[in-house]
């Protein structure tokens, strides 16, 4: 049985993954989530649905960008 999941997390691009801006979060959080166990009770995340940028944090002095995302998995519980 497959289920839409809402999931939050904060990634961290470093000012060289800044070009595709979009493109670089949607790979960093396929490399993270998709094919691997989310949780015991959700299973397995199939793909991302629905990225959302909810929030942008410049760190001082890195140059670097804090985000805080969510967006829709879809999962097999297997």
């Amino acid at each position: 049985m497959f289920e839409l999941l809402v999931i939050s997390d904060e990634l961290i691009l470093k000012p060289g993954e800044l070009g595709d801006f979009n493109k670089t979060i949607e790979d960093k959080l396929k490399n993270k989530f998709v094919n691997k166990i989310v949780s015991e009770s959700a299973g397995l995340c199939v793909t991302l649905k629905s990225i959302v940028v909810r929030d942008k944090i410049v760190l001082p002095g890195e140059g670097s960008v804090q985000l805080r995302v969510r967006y829709i998995s879809l999962s097999s519980n297997y």
